[in-house]
């Protein structure tokens, strides 16, 4: 392009930079109030801030590791009770320089630069991969990539609760950009790029090795394509491999000499046992509302696919698929914001925006495009429509409610505006009301993807999980209150309560347990929700083992699943309140401060 193209572009399309810039301040604006909403004052009075509580569990290791203690979430006990290596690493830092509840603060708002950090690499791919556009609709789907990562909510809410899906997403989307960059300039540095982000987003995850896998397959057989059968083919295609084998060799060797151990616990306690079919059955039944959700993106997916096929296209849309076949193939997850499947959104984005501006571009010069846009902005219309009575969340009141009712009007007007679209555009002239359809097919889908979560967005309820996180902060609050350094603490959430109070701990449902971890799963339905028979990760327990046996100080519950222990319990606990949390502490117990116990304030 030459300098005085370039300079009418940009005086002429700067919309998509304010766009960029808007949506930046906007974000961080938006980011700031999330952290404060999911902050609390807890029981000393003081500010906490604190993380899903699986990410909990992580803090904990972060903080053995950190003061000298190992990488063990109990002191003197090796067991591998988490799959994020590398965000384990990384909270260690915050957890070295700050108390407890300042480092969680610093995790989230490492959360916010991370996706900062995502946005742009997808705005940067999305520029290599719209190239053969003309110059403003480059620069407009690019920027529209950006706004549309940062405003999915399911990928901004793990990020910012402490869990690794951000970072594992920014290091899937730093090897894509490095495979693209050394197919134009065939540069082995950024094939370097590719094989060490690969290698740590399976330190990250080691299930990362999925849609790595593809990425990589993408890559070498396009090194082959374009150099052939030749050494230096060979070569690099060997590089790429090693730098993630290595890693991956490497954490193998920790895990036998620290731990002992060929695989991790957490997967002994979520796969071992559990039958495939059961598996399938309930990954399906999990991932079904996911894919119900986002039916608007999938269709501009299908048109994208469809209408212009090309090699990057079918890379991002087999990565997005293998994130979904191994979320279906592991049998599901325990909560119904999509942690696993998050990272798949950026690649079906990019595919979903070329499939807007086929459509938006091509609304008055092709024929089969404008019955094709009507059809779809129909139908989002008439999904926005049929939302709130069909979709209801628990956390929200029954019926309709005046969210509701704007919700409906909105997808009135957008079906109204897709079955008279010809007269309408008449209204807007020339190309750039054209080009105005395809942030609007963005708008709506970036609206139809987060309409589960809106009660959320706009903070018409707390955060998903914090009033439990709450809960658990002054419960570990006031049990060190009132026991000593010598306690242990029974829990379900194996996060917060071990990691405020620092005291050895008990995990019911086997995380950090071995012996737990190798029980054969229930799978009554007992342990079964979000269209699930047998919950990962929640479907192996044994109370009699993890209370009457081991007869922690302080048991958080006596019933789960099948298993209800209250008769032993109620002769050997007393079920007591402190300072208005209620605890349930082992009777003649050395370790209660039975005289600190404050029953009411």
């Amino acid at each position: 392009m030459n300098d005085t193209k370039a300079s009418t572009v940009g005086r002429d399309w700067w919309a998509p930079r304010a766009l960029v810039a808007l949506s930046i301040a906007s974000f961080l604006l938006w980011s700031a109030v999330f952290v404060y909403r999911s902050s609390f004052i807890a029981l000393d009075g003081q500010r906490y801030f604190s993380l899903f509580d699986d990410a909990m569990i992580s803090m904990r290791y972060a903080w053995n590791l950190s003061h000298g203690n190992g990488l063990v979430w109990n002191a003197g006990e090796r067991v591998e009770g988490y799959s994020n290596l590398l965000m384990v690493m990384v909270m260690a830092i915050p957890n070295l320089l700050l108390e407890k509840r300042l480092a969680a603060l610093a995790v989230q708002i490492l959360g916010v630069l991370v996706m900062l950090g995502n946005a742009w690499l997808v705005m940067r791919v999305a520029r290599m991969v719209f190239s053969d556009e003309d110059a403003k609709t480059s620069q407009l789907m690019a920027s529209l990539a950006f706004v549309g990562t940062l405003s999915y909510y399911p990928l901004t809410f793990w990020s910012l609760m402490g869990m690794e899906t951000g970072l594992l997403t920014c290091l899937l989307l730093l090897g894509v950009l490095g495979y693209l960059r050394s197919a134009t300039t065939k540069r082995t540095s950024w094939l370097a790029m590719t094989s060490l982000s690969l290698g740590l987003a399976f330190l990250t995850r080691p299930d990362s090795l999925v849609p790595s896998a593809v990425i990589l397959a993408f890559t070498v057989t396009e090194l082959f394509r374009l150099q052939g059968r030749s050494k230096q083919a060979i070569v690099r295609s060997g590089m790429i491999l090693a730098g993630v084998g290595l890693l991956g060799l490497a954490q193998l060797i920790f895990r036998l000499l620290y731990y002992r151990e060929v695989f991790p616990n957490t997967y002994i306690l979520k796969l071992v046992g559990m039958p495939l079919g059961i598996r399938l059955s309930d990954g399906l039944g999990f991932v079904l509302p996911f894919m119900v959700s986002m039916s608007p993106l999938f269709a501009l997916v299908a048109v994208g696919m469809l209408t212009r096929p090309t090699r990057w296209k079918l890379m991002f849309l087999s990565t997005a698929v293998a994130v979904l076949g191994y979320q279906v193939w592991v049998g599901g997850d325990a909560w119904p914001l999509w942690r696993m499947l998050a990272p798949a959104f950026p690649f079906l984005l990019m595919i979903a925006l070329h499939g807007s501006s086929y459509l938006a571009l091509g609304t008055r010069a092709d024929a089969p495009r404008p019955i094709l846009a009507r059809a779809l902005i129909a139908m989002m219309g008439l999904y926005l429509v049929s939302w709130p009575f069909t979709n209801r969340n628990p956390r929200l009141t029954g019926g309709i409610g005046p969210a509701d009712v704007l919700l409906i009007a909105l997808g009135a007007s957008v079906a109204i505006v897709g079955l008279f679209w010809p007269r309408l555009s008449r209204l807007v002239t020339g190309p750039q009301g054209h080009r105005l359809l395809a942030p609007a097919f963005t708008g709506l889908v970036l609206m139809s993807s987060n309409l589960a979560f809106m009660a959320e967005i706009v903070f018409r309820v707390a955060p998903y999980t914090v009033e439990e996180n709450v809960e658990m902060v002054n419960r570990a609050i006031a049990i060190s209150q009132v026991t000593t350094s010598e306690a242990t603490v029974g829990v379900f959430y194996a996060g917060a309560i071990p990691y405020y109070t620092g005291l050895r701990a008990i995990d019911f449902l086997g995380r950090a347990d071995k012996h737990i971890a190798r029980l054969a799963p229930d799978l009554s339905g007992a342990t079964g929700w979000y269209g699930m028979r047998s919950v990962p990760g929640h479907n192996k327990y044994d109370l009699n083992y993890s209370i009457v046996e081991l007869q922690p100080t302080y048991v958080q519950n006596v019933r789960w699943g099948r298993q209800d222990i209250a008769d032993w319990f109620f002769l050997n606990y007393e079920v007591v309140v402190h300072r208005g949390v209620l605890l349930r502490l082992r009777q003649d117990d050395p370790n209660v401060l039975w005289d600190r116990l404050v029953p009411e304030e």
